[in-house]
């Protein structure tokens, strides 16, 4: 009966090595998977960390274009409104330069009609003439207004020929300085 607690006892003995290797290896394999997990686990961080630094370097980067392309919409709104302006006032120039042509056409056709016949011509000649020497006449007068006004300045600040006037003499005197050597 010895024999058989013996053997019995070391039956059991083998199952508990036997378990205990079973054991052991799965712990092993565990152990391996928990490092080569934990491995992964920090080469991911360190994947994630360096996405991250991109991330935030793109994020950066992307903002300061944000801001570029903000205050280059802001300059070409600007030269945008700049334009419009612009271009309405050359609609608006246009505008007044259809109507002085068209005022000028009308003109000329009038023109036209009048300077078809010879004694309308000569009636045109006249009315020039005569504006002409209207003209002429109006600038003689305005030069004869102004000399007149000039010699009226003129006479106001001189004494009109006279030696005295107003009881003084209007002539310089000549002044003599005699100068004696000292000694």
């Amino acid at each position: 009966m010895a024999k058989d607690g013996n053997k019995v006892l070391l039956g059991v003995l083998i199952l508990v090595v036997l378990a205990s290797i079973f054991f052991w290896k799965d712990y092993l394999g565990l152990k391996t998977a928990l490092i080569s997990t934990q491995k992964e686990l920090a080469q991911e961080k360190q994947e994630k960390e360096a996405l991250k630094t991109t991330l935030n370097s793109e994020i950066d980067k992307l903002s300061k274009d944000l801001d570029a392309n903000r205050v280059q919409v802001d300059q070409l709104t600007a030269k945008l409104g700049d334009l419009e302006s612009r271009h309405k006032e050359s609609v608006k120039a246009r505008k007044q330069i259809e109507d002085q042509y068209a005022q000028l056409q009308n003109q000329k056709q009038i023109l036209e009609a009048r300077l078809g016949s010879l004694s309308e011509l000569k009636k045109a000649f006249r009315e020039v003439k005569q504006d002409m020497r209207q003209k002429e006449i109006q600038q003689y007068l305005a030069r004869k207004q102004k000399q007149k006004e000039l010699d009226q300045k003129l006479l106001a600040n001189g004494n009109r020929g006279f030696v005295i006037r107003d009881g003084k003499s209007s002539y310089n005197p000549k002044v003599y300085i005699d100068v004696k050597p000292g000694n």
